[in-house]
């Protein structure tokens, strides 16, 4: 399989949770003295992953440690998978007695990870995913920086909503969002982040439209993983169009200027630079259930203080010019974004935004003004 996909010119990705384990499984039968064990013998749970009440292998145990090795020496060098997907590592660090008593929980995941990597070898791309982030620094190219994403804004259970909405770490779209604004700054600084997938189904899903633009702009924003989890041949063209729109993703670390100042930040900058000049894209969220009217102020983003601005909704498929430093815009839907691109007016033709992609300018790859006529050349680079 990993050769036939190399051969259509891909990367090979497998996913692997090498440090959990099924009670009934073959692994916890024929090797309980791997499985790691509280205080009065019971196994450690490790939650309901692939299966209820998971074990959690003791990661010292030296018998372990040498079938973690094989694992990944067998999905790397004798398999042929480029990219390893990692899950369910917090397992890793469950309470317990270890084989191993003299090293802290946080250090028998520092040894059983970087022997990974040490494994794996420096080519190999390796994600980890439910991993104490801390542990992971200088081991994973991409990291998990928040919950699953679901088809809902608020976390489900069991086709529960109302008992389960406070849950800070259930799937949901709004716990992704949460996550992702907080660790922005990670990016690209101690790994690529992975947002988690992007979702824009219109069948079976509880997600309104702001919602999906909502997640999928956060994410594009990021700049990080895109990952797509749709039924590709179940979406409408206009979801299709939406999804065209993030691709390829976009470069640079955003920034999130109310990340410290409240529980559910809402504004996000990121500015882009290329042949159609410089512009900024700014995000504002509405987290509450109701739509929200507000006014952005053009210099609490960072932008160049200018005399008037020509600006650009893509999704609402508007442009505009604002004298000023206020743009008063109309309500943004309830859990939805008001994503813009922002351009000083110069007075000159300038590049104000399309709707080919989300960075509202790196589509154009030359651009030329003279007397009497205005050259551009676009490509998407897809």
């Amino acid at each position: 399989l990993a050769d036939k996909i190399t051969g259509e010119g891909f990367v090979p990705g497998l996913g692997l949770a090498p440090f959990i384990t099924a009670p009934k499984g073959a692994l916890a039968r024929h090797h309980p003295e791997w499985i790691l064990r509280g205080l009065r013998g019971r196994p450690a749970n490790a939650g309901s992953t692939w299966a209820v009440r998971s074990r959690g292998l003791d990661v010292t145990h030296p018998d372990v440690v040498e079938h973690t090795r094989r694992l990944i020496r067998t999905a790397v060098h004798e398999d042929g998978f480029r990219y390893l997907k990692l899950d369910f590592l917090y397992a890793g660090v469950l309470e317990g007695r270890r084989h191993d008593p003299t090293r802290t929980r946080a250090q028998a995941l520092d040894a059983i990870l970087r022997l990974i990597r040490e494994e794996a070898g420096p080519d190999i791309t390796l994600l980890g995913c439910g991993c104490p982030m801390g542990s992971g620094i200088g081991v994973f190219d991409a990291m998990r920086i928040g919950t699953d994403v679901a088809p809902s804004w608020h976390p489900r259970y069991f086709g529960t909503e109302w008992f389960f909405r406070p849950e800070p770490t259930f799937p949901s779209v709004r716990n992704v969002l949460r996550n992702v604004l907080a660790r922005m700054p990670m990016h690209k600084r101690w790994w690529v982040n992975d947002p988690d997938c992007v979702l824009v189904r219109q069948e079976d899903t509880r997600l309104t439209p702001a919602e999906v633009q909502s997640l999928a702009t956060v994410i594009s924003l990021s700049g990080g993983s895109l990952i797509v989890s749709d039924d590709l041949t179940a979406l409408s063209a206009e979801r299709i169009e939406w999804l065209g729109r993030l691709l390829p993703t976009l470069e640079g670390r955003a920034r999130v200027p109310d990340a410290l100042e409240c529980g559910e930040p809402s504004e996000i900058v990121l500015p882009q630079s290329g042949a159609a000049g410089e512009w900024t894209l700014l995000a504002r969220l509405n987290w509450d259930d109701q739509p929200q009217e507000l006014a952005l102020d053009l210099e609490h983003f960072g932008l160049p203080a200018s005399a008037s601005y020509l600006w650009a909704d893509p999704w609402e498929r508007r442009t505009g010019l604002v004298v000023g430093r206020m743009l008063h815009l109309p309500a943004i839907p309830a859990h939805g974004v008001r994503f813009l691109a922002v351009r000083p007016a110069t007075g000159e033709p300038t590049w104000i935004g399309d709707t080919l992609h989300i960075s509202q300018g790196q589509v154009v790859s030359s651009w030329q003004v003279t007397k009497d006529e205005v050259r551009a050349r676009l490509s998407l680079g897809r």
